[in-house]
């Protein structure tokens, strides 16, 4: 394990970063601080992440470090005084049904394309999915980081047709370039290989200017984003179990048509699209009328 790559990152994030290692199977979790200005300090750490890593650990970091005192395992919103970075996490999405290779190819080709429209300061690839950053000249307040945040995560949505609604949190943490990526349990059951893949840093460009106008002119459906720290409603919740439903119900009607193995409908089959397609037209339909008329805080 090689952190050279990190370091660069490291130095722009005032060269002292917040380390999280999560064991990858079971339970474990701590927490420390890595000194990338002070040679001795970095090494030692970057020895003690080299151990956890090695032994099945994933290893984080916080884009927006928290207060210089902090102790804990995972830092959290009320832990983080300012904000310096904003953050999209474009992961791959359906690795089960395209494969892990192709769904990697897919989440790139994303990120790629979307670098090209708002050019990040720092892109990181985590093995599977791609991680990009965006600096501000001053640190801001949480509540416009938050607001800002979530623009750039829904135009990444629209862009790249991959979900990225669950990654505008400031206190998130992210993949240490230059570390393996161990698949948990949660990823094995969706498709990711059991071997570990190998983080990288893609680029670091700290002279870029992130153009805070250009971001706070975009739009952003508020439901979308909503969680326990900015208010959450029965609409929004109701919405997502049945666009969850829905999924399930369309991935049901493709497979009462087509089998793997590509042989034709039989009734059954027809009879089994015709009640899934019905169910799904019905839960879409309920999911759009919650989100108009339900909007009821919890």
């Amino acid at each position: 394990m090689d952190l050279d790559d990190f370091r660069p990152i490291a130095m722009l994030l005032r060269g002292r970063t917040f380390i999280t290692a999560i064991r990858a199977e079971g339970s474990g979790i701590e927490g420390f601080w890595l000194d990338a200005a002070d040679d001795e300090a970095w090494a030692e750490g970057e020895q003690r992440i080299s151990d956890l890593n090695a032994q099945g650990w994933n290893i984080y970091f916080s884009p927006n470090p928290p207060r210089s005192d902090f102790s804990g395992a995972k830092p959290k919103l009320a832990d983080i005084p300012e904000i310096q970075f904003l953050q999209v996490d474009l992961d791959p999405d359906d690795v089960a049904g395209l494969g892990h290779p192709l769904a990697c190819a897919k989440a790139k080709n994303s990120a790629q394309r979307f670098s090209k429209t708002y050019l990040p300061n720092i892109a990181i690839n985590s093995g599977n999915g791609f991680q990009l950053f965006w600096m501000f000249s001053k640190p801001v307040d949480v509540k416009t980081a938050i607001r800002l945040n979530k623009k750039l995560a829904h135009a990444a949505d629209q862009m790249s047709g991959i979900s990225c609604s669950g990654t505008w949190n400031p206190d998130r943490i992210m993949r240490v370039a230059g570390t393996l990526n161990w698949p948990t349990g949660p990823k094995l059951r969706r498709g990711y290989p059991e071997e570990p893949t190998q983080a990288s840093c893609l680029g670091v460009v700290p002279e870029r200017e992130l153009d805070v106008e250009a971001i706070d002119a975009l739009s952003v459906p508020p439901e979308k984003y909503q969680s326990a720290a900015t208010g959450t409603n029965i609409a929004c919740h109701l919405d997502c179990c049945l666009s969850s439903l829905e999924t399930i119900l369309w991935r049901w009607t493709m497979a009462g048509c087509w089998t793997h193995t590509m042989r034709p409908c039989t009734a059954e089959r027809r009879m089994a699209v015709i009640v899934a397609s019905a169910s799904w037209v019905f839960a879409r339909g309920i999911g759009g009328m919650a989100c108009r008329l339900l909007k009821v805080p919890l």
